[in-house]
């Protein structure tokens, strides 16, 4: 109940959950590597495919399944 309650005036619910639990089973040791494991790997896809992201968008489909992409996120992300 109490990550339930911090996750709803902090943003992103789920991460600040993850560090909560962690905390709750291992202390800050435990925090740490929840919030370090939920978070990089986010950074890895990024570190990998960022290399990659001029050749995919020399291809008409893919550009504009990207371009798509990224006019979902800013839809969800407005108000």
């Amino acid at each position: 109940m109490d990550s339930i309650a911090s996750g709803q005036f902090t943003p992103g619910p789920v991460l600040s959950t993850a560090t909560f639990i962690g905390y709750q089973i291992a202390g800050i040791e435990g925090a740490a590597a929840a919030t370090l494991g939920i978070f990089l790997p986010s950074f890895f896809f990024v570190l990998l495919l960022n290399p990659a992201l001029p050749y995919l968008r020399r291809s008409p489909a893919v550009s504009r399944f990207l371009d798509a992409v990224n006019v979902v996120s800013v839809g969800l992300m407005a108000p």
